[in-house]
């Protein structure tokens, strides 16, 4: 269990940056830093695809923990 409350956490850190990035460009685009507010657009992507694969492999160890043996 303590596996997967550490992935949880993950993700949440990871979307929390994504979020944080994601707020910030738009401020730096309102002050019409257009270049860096893309650039912050980007870290935000990469952490949000960052907490989707952490999320994804959550999922497969849970399925994975779940499986009923084939007869």
């Amino acid at each position: 269990m303590k596996q997967i409350e550490e992935i949880s956490f993950q993700m949440i850190a990871d979307v929390g940056s994504a979020n944080a990035f994601y707020l910030e460009a738009v401020s730096e685009a309102k002050k019409g830093n257009i270049g860096d507010a893309r650039e912050l657009l980007k870290k935000g992507e990469s952490c949000y695809r960052d907490s989707h694969r952490v999320h994804a492999e959550l999922i497969m160890k849970m399925a994975g923990e779940r499986r009923s043996p084939l007869t």
